[in-house]
């Protein structure tokens, strides 16, 4: 009994003891008073005009206990952002902005980013105008960006450069209203034709361009173009045209202005003698000369203009009366007579189908030249032209000419051509039916490489310039011959390989049977020669060894003589 009464006494005080405590002083911690908040997250980005993301609240009293209660969110601009009661944040508009929750005195606040990613830039109207140079479009260059939802995004910063054309722009960037648009107007520069682009970035990830067309201003200029100061021979047509140029203010050239072409002295004519200017301001007409010698002149009339653009041509007696020989030969002399001829060679130029010729003579009636030898062509009818420095160039005579020189072979005469500026093939004309052969050899040591021909015939007159007999080449007339696919190639060589082995094996065993039985090698066959007195075109029997037989094994193979 006595050691029990001390225990219940220190029950009875630790009960006092917790009693006070809870009751305890109004200073210390108090259990579900909020004194504390956090909001997560503190920092988020949005990445398009719509997005969402859910903000947490959460409060704590004292002891670090959550507490259950309602906090109030407030944006700091609903323009760009929004928030529901609870806690869910949408983007309105790109920008920075920030949400606050709070709780009485407690409040914290998260930072929002709205930034569309992959913004899309797109032209709304005022692409492809026309305006007169140095003026405005009439209608301003406007765009839309909207985020991958396709939703307009404002706030944008949208940049507008001109990248050619020399115009200006009212404003350089713009941003983006609450349709997502922003606009500029363009004045064009100087210059015509479809030039002018401008470039536009928004948000520095989409981009677009417009482009417009300037117009040519009213004319206010007419000039000669070209066509001035020609010399030629009497009656003939000069070989550049009479142009004249309409030009605005800032010397574009001005389509669709009528030119009046008409002769003042020398007789002639022009045709036509009205011309409208294209679309670079240009008439041309062609100015056939009078029948007098010296001085001719001819004048434009710009009707819109008080221009009158002149002319002026020397016509001259110069003039071919005959070429000797009838026909002309590559590489062989030639004359030439006429009047107004220069007697000094340099001054005198003579093309024979358009390649110039060699002058080793002249005076004001004959010119003395040397055919100029051509790349292999055939005989053909080739223009001849003859140009002095004082008198022009003449009218083309038409003259036959022909190689120098023609392949002349007998029926089985064979030539062997191995240097390469002798590869060139002429054959005469011929009433007869002839046949040639052409082989193309290699030289190369390697066997398996590949030594590329090409023969490429050209024929006066109808009909196929080159047949061919190759079995392993194309023919066109335009490419020649041309080698077979490598696989093909290979997989004849590999048959031929297996053949000639073939074949040297048969020879071996043929050889070692003839020395084991004693066959008199004397006694075979003689060698089948051609007889003098067989024809072209004749069908001759040979005696060819048959493979793996013995040396009196014959077979008899038909041939034709070519």
């Amino acid at each position: 009994m006595r050691l029990k009464l001390p225990l219940r006494i220190t029950t009875l005080v630790c009960a006092v003891s917790l009693l006070a405590y809870a009751c305890g002083d109004s200073t210390g911690p108090v259990e579900g008073k909020p004194v504390s908040l956090t909001l997560i997250p503190s920092e988020f980005t949005l990445n398009a005009v719509g997005d969402t993301k859910d903000l947490k609240a959460t409060v704590y009293d004292a002891l670090g206990n959550v507490i259950d209660t309602t906090v109030q969110f407030e944006p700091s601009d609903p323009a760009i952002v929004t928030v529901t009661a609870a806690g869910r944040v949408t983007a309105t508009g790109a920008g920075v902005a920030s949400v606050t929750a709070s709780l009485g005195s407690l409040t914290k606040t998260s930072e929002v980013n709205v930034f569309p990613v992959g913004t899309d830039v797109k032209k709304v109207s005022g692409d492809l105008q026309s305006a007169v140079v140095g003026t405005a479009l009439p209608d301003p260059l406007v765009v839309q960006v909207s985020d991958p939802g396709n939703n307009p995004v404002p706030g944008i910063e949208v940049s507008f450069t001109v990248i050619s054309g020399g115009g200006s722009l009212t404003v350089d960037s713009a941003t983006t209203d609450a349709s997502g648009r922003a606009s500029t107007v363009l004045t064009l520069g100087r210059r015509t034709g479809p030039i002018n682009r401008v470039a536009v970035l928004a948000g520095g990830v989409g981009s677009t361009e417009f482009l417009a067309t300037g117009l040519a201003d009213v004319p206010q200029d007419a000039q000669v173009l070209t066509g001035d100061g020609q010399i030629q021979p009497v009656g003939t047509t000069l070989p550049v045209d009479l142009a004249v140029l309409v030009t605005d203010q800032f010397d574009n050239g001005v389509p669709g202005q009528d030119v009046n072409y008409a002769v003042l002295t020398g007789g002639g004519s022009i045709a036509p003698p009205t011309v409208q200017t294209d679309a670079n301001g240009v008439a041309r007409a062609q100015w056939t000369l009078g029948a007098t010698l010296g001085p001719q002149t001819a004048k434009a009339d710009v009707p819109v203009l008080s221009a009158t653009p002149a002319f002026s041509a020397e016509a001259t007696d110069l003039r071919v009366t005959g070429i000797t020989p009838d026909t002309l030969v590559e590489g062989q002399p030639a004359r030439i007579t006429g009047t107004g001829f220069e007697a000094v060679i340099p001054n005198v130029t003579v093309t024979v189908d358009g390649v110039a010729a060699q002058v080793t003579g002249a005076t004001t009636t004959t010119i003395d030249i040397v055919v100029p030898q051509t790349p292999c062509f055939p005989a053909r009818d080739v223009p001849v032209t003859v140009t002095t420095t004082t008198g022009g160039t003449t009218p083309a005579e038409m003259k036959p000419v022909k190689p120098g020189a023609f392949v002349s072979m007998d029926v089985g005469e064979m030539a062997l051509i191995q240097d390469p500026s002798d590869f060139c093939f002429q054959f005469a004309e011929d009433v007869a039916v002839r046949t040639y052969l052409l082989g193309v050899q290699s030289a190369a040591t390697t066997g398996n490489g590949l030594t590329f021909a090409s023969v490429l015939g050209v024929a006066q007159g109808p009909g196929p310039a080159l047949s061919t007999v190759a079995p392993n080449f194309d023919f066109t007339a335009s490419q020649g011959f041309v080698p077979t696919g490598l696989d093909e190639r290979a997989e004849r060589w590999r048959r031929h390989r297996e053949a000639e082995a073939e074949a040297r094996v048969a020879d071996l065993q043929l050889a070692e049977s003839i020395m084991r039985s004693g066959i008199d090698l004397a006694s075979a066959p003689a060698q089948q020669l051609v007889d003098s007195n067989v024809t072209v075109g004749q069908s001759v029997g040979f005696k060819v060894p048959k493979l793996g037989g013995s040396c009196t094994d014959f077979t008899t193979v038909t041939t034709t003589v070519k």
